[in-house]
């Protein structure tokens, strides 16, 4: 059953109801349900990376920035094609760069630092619905809904910061819920994590921090604000989530400036729409109306109970209350939303679901039965993940990879590859990865793309641009490499080279 984890007392004092945490218990009747479904999201999560390349944007954006930073040295500031950039501080490329090391600059140790957070998010989902107050069963269905939850494993196997961003927003929670059951003290480790989320998603990484502070107003009362370790894990918070920013202000002041108001005001409050239509506020839940299945009926029955529980004074329903009102609101009133941007609250809505599939399935001997067909289903996904044939990845804009395979075989070592007629980052984040080739910025018309072409500069073209500015000067300017709509030009005589498009990628 649902518990809460403490009350307040007639003279305003906290209150445990519930027993203290029984590590020793835990321990014997919890961890091999645990270890076991986290063991399967190791093998579900880990099976595939690197089976196909990184998609354009924004993985291959972030493994280039990563690339750059353990070849340039420069571990402070990301730098993108040679040029130092200040919207992302840098937490997840330091992961990233750091898989590199360790396991070469590939597209699957790129997305290692998402799938281990994916694991990680499966393994704490259960650790924190057993604080919050959910038997073995509620939480072993905590896990298993996000672990089935098909857009939290379309991210985990991502270059990208979301997934990491859940991850460090689950271990600040569960280490505010052990600073409460147990030792203050442990307030200085949450506050760490979100100092990390910070460093990771800026203003994004405050809100479950945010949450956490309402939830001990909402339940031990203000002056616990004040408590030495809470402090202590506040001030943790600040520095480590808020050094970077200060270097980055102090050193680039007029870029930082730039860049932080198109990042938290234009994009966020102008971009696309001037003023949104009251409607567009609820986007994020048309969202998960669209993509949060099958668990969407069972989580929003779970977070309708959720709420009665908070309002009559249950603890842990308070914080999932908060935990996912302190996420979504706040970014539902951008203009720019994406479902990728509230990662940290999936979690909390398979607790949701957790709560209800709990009140729902009573029954010892269902509840066996429904954790070994549970166990037997995600046994057998990643037997078809990890033993057989079946390729679940799909390839992004394998022409576009082609050219950019070419290009790191042709185009020597430091030479810029010039460009016309193409949406820039819709195509350099690739290009630039997985060619080692700097491309430069489209030529501003026809003659000064063929004038590069003629200084002895290599062109990525689209094939029907090729026309309009080699002109009759073909054979001077030959394709050396054409794959779907791209064409790879070099002046000289060069072979022309056409890869087919259903070609597999290798």
């Amino acid at each position: 059953m649902w518990r809460p984890c403490w009350t307040r007392s007639a003279n305003g004092d906290a209150t445990a109801e519930a027993p203290p945490f029984d590590r020793q218990a835990f321990r014997a009747r919890w961890l091999a349900p645990g270890a076991a479904i986290t063991l399967l999201a190791a093998f579900l999560l880990l099976g595939q990376i690197g089976s196909s390349h990184l998609s354009n944007f924004d993985d291959c954006f972030y493994a280039q920035r990563a690339k750059e930073m353990l070849h340039g040295g420069d571990w402070i500031t990301p730098h993108w094609n040679g040029e130092a950039q200040v919207d992302n501080p840098p937490f997840f490329m330091w992961l990233v760069a750091l898989s590199f090391a360790l396991f070469g600059i590939t597209g699957a140790a790129a997305i290692l630092p998402s799938a281990l957070s994916g694991v990680g998010s499966v393994a704490l989902t259960y650790r924190v619905a057993a604080r919050l107050g959910l038997d073995r069963f509620g939480a072993w269905a905590a896990a298993f809904v996000l672990l089935t939850t098909g857009y939290f494993l379309k991210f985990s196997g991502h270059a990208m910061l979301d997934v990491l961003m859940a991850f460090l927003a689950l271990a600040a929670i569960h280490f505010h819920l052990k600073a409460l059951d147990t030792y203050p003290r442990w307030h200085l480790a949450s506050g760490v994590c979100i100092g990390l989320a910070i460093l990771t998603k800026s203003v994004v990484g405050v809100l479950p921090g945010l949450a956490l502070l309402a939830h001990v107003v909402w339940t031990r009362g203000p002056r616990r604000l004040f408590n030495r370790w809470l402090l202590g894990g506040i001030g943790l918070a600040i520095a480590i989530g808020g050094w970077w920013f200060v270097y980055e202000w102090v050193a680039r002041p007029e870029a930082f400036a730039q860049k932080w108001h198109w990042m938290l005001y234009e994009r966020s409050f102008t971009i696309g729409n001037e003023r949104l239509r009251w409607w567009k506020y609820f986007d994020y839940f048309v969202m998960f109306a669209r993509e949060y299945w099958p668990w969407l009926p069972v989580a929003a029955v779970g977070a309708w109970m959720a709420l009665r529980r908070a309002w009559g004074g249950d603890s842990g329903a308070r914080l999932l209350v908060l935990w996912f009102v302190a996420v979504v609101v706040p970014l539902s009133l951008a203009n720019e939303k994406k479902l990728w941007y509230v990662m940290a609250v999936f979690p909390c809505l398979a607790l949701f679901a957790a709560l209800a599939l709990s009140s729902w399935i009573v029954s010892p001997d269902t509840r066996r039965r429904v954790m070994a067909g549970g166990f037997a289903l995600l046994f057998a996904a990643a037997v078809v993940v990890d033993l057989l044939p079946i390729r679940f990845s799909v390839e992004r804009r394998p022409d576009l990879q082609r050219m950019a395979l070419a290009a790191r075989t042709l185009v020597p070592v430091g030479q810029t590859v010039a460009s016309y007629d193409i949406s820039y980052y819709a195509v350099a984040p690739q290009f630039l990865f997985y060619s080692d080739r700097a491309l430069a910025r489209p030529a501003p018309s026809a003659d000064e793309a063929k004038s590069q072409l003629a200084r002895g500069s290599w062109a990525l073209l689209k094939r029907e641009s090729y026309g309009a500015i080699v002109g009759a000067d073909s054979t001077a300017y030959p394709v050396a490499v054409a794959s779907g709509g791209w064409a790879l030009v070099h002046a000289g005589p060069r072979p022309e080279v056409t890869l087919e498009p259903k070609e597999p990628y290798r």
